[in-house]
């Protein structure tokens, strides 16, 4: 009788997603993670190399690259 509740208390219990223990479900959560972040840094360096996206932004990069040449 106290085997049984010794066998039962060392079952282990659902992880995070029912079928990986608990270090598993934080190593999904963390490289789940990492790729969220890879992927906005990935979208921000984009937008950021694509250049003036108006008039008055183009304006002043044409500005910019006159004083370039200048210089």
């Amino acid at each position: 009788m106290m085997s049984d509740c010794m066998g039962a208390s060392k079952k282990q219990q659902p992880g995070l997603l029912g079928w990986l223990s608990h270090s598993h479900g934080l190593l999904v959560l963390h490289l789940f993670s990492v790729v969220l972040l890879t992927g906005l840094l990935v979208a921000v360096l984009v937008q950021g190399f694509k250049g003036p996206s108006s008039a008055g932004n183009e304006k002043i990069y044409k500005q910019l690259m006159l004083l370039k040449g200048r210089v």
